[in-house]
């Protein structure tokens, strides 16, 4: 989930092509924007953020996808537009805002990437800055430094005769490239 600027809450729903909408001094979630493309089969809509452009971008785990979702007048979702990743990028998971054209993202499940994607118009170009994490799920900028978060989704989701006893969880410092 990601907050706007007016207290507005985002939230992706992992199992239904649906992005929902807190609305300040709302009680209820309410289905912001929707699209065919954020289907899919297993969990789909994941990580969301607010760019410094104002937009909400968010990505499907499944598919391995990634959206713009324009803010349009009065907070309402304006056109939706799947952007054009290069390399392209395996189950994205946590996501936030970086810089001025940018986003932090980890590559979840076997992939284990903490990346930098650039966006320039539709086209958005994934650049790894570290890898080796075991199944990432989050990432926090506290200035110059990134946080990836390891997750043990395994434990939760894996028949319990596969599961095994959890290890420790790992937060890493990754200090983001100037």
């Amino acid at each position: 989930m990601v907050v706007g600027a007016d207290g507005a809450v985002y939230v992706t729903d992992s199992f239904q092509p649906h992005i929902l909408k807190l609305a300040p001094g709302g009680n209820s979630l309410e289905v912001w924007a929707t699209d065919p493309g954020f289907g899919g089969e297993g969990p789909i809509l994941d990580g969301i953020t607010i760019g410094q452009d104002g937009n909400v971008y968010a990505n499907t785990f499944a598919t391995g996808l990634l959206f713009r979702v324009e803010m349009g007048e009065g907070g309402k979702a304006g056109r939706i537009t799947q952007l054009k990743t290069t390399p392209g990028f395996e189950h994205p998971d946590g996501m936030r805002a970086y810089g001025k054209n940018g986003l932090l993202v980890v590559e979840g499940a076997n992939a284990g990437r903490f990346d930098i994607i650039e966006l320039n118009g539709d086209n958005a170009e994934v650049k790894t800055v570290k890898s080796g994490f075991k199944q990432p799920v989050s990432v926090w900028q506290i200035g110059n430094t990134a946080w990836v978060l390891e997750g043990q989704l395994a434990t939760l989701f894996d028949p319990p005769e596969k599961r095994g006893k959890p290890g420790p969880f790992r937060a890493y410092a990754v200090e983001l490239p100037r």
